[in-house]
């Protein structure tokens, strides 16, 4: 399991500009919201280029949780040997953890890249999830760390205590 101390999160139009006093230990691309697909992936190639020069250890890349085929989709055109990790966002069950594992093990075939290569991170964001963490972190061998939404989490436990 490795141990994230710092990611920085970085939306679609948020600046890739950043100091080396709060140098992450990785650069989060988020893209759980809506994009337009032609232009995404020039667009982060071009923001992972800008953040090159920088002492960065990893890039990775955020989706929200939707179907296999939409995780393929939304995948497909900024696939690369520069992504580290793919987060994806809202894991409830360790069969979206598998079938993520799936759809990266193909795109990595497709890619020539080596199986495994990439990680993957599910992100929590509700306390229920927690209860299924045993069988998130065991479903495959490609999780390498876990995220929490931590505003989610807080809410679903106001909601929950209410």
């Amino acid at each position: 399991m490795s141990y994230i101390r710092s990611a920085l999160l970085i939306g679609k139009n948020d600046s890739v500009d950043f100091h080396a006093a709060m140098m992450p230990d990785a650069i989060v691309f988020d893209l759980s919201s809506p994009i337009e697909q032609p232009s995404v992936s020039a667009t982060l190639e071009n923001r992972i280029d800008q953040s090159k020069g920088d002492v960065v250890s990893s890039y990775h890349v955020r989706f929200s949780i939707g179907t296999s085929d939409d995780l393929r989709v939304k995948l497909y055109p900024i696939f690369s040997e520069n992504i580290d990790a793919v987060w994806i966002a809202g894991i409830c069950a360790a069969q979206q953890v598998r079938d993520a594992d799936v759809e990266i093990r193909r795109l990595e075939m497709e890619h020539g890249i080596k199986p495994g290569t990439i990680s993957l991170i599910p992100e929590l964001n509700s306390v229920g999830t927690i209860s299924e963490l045993d069988g998130i972190l065991t479903a495959v061998d490609r999780v390498t760390a876990i995220a929490l939404d931590v505003d989610s989490i807080y809410a679903d436990l106001m909601v929950t205590n209410s």
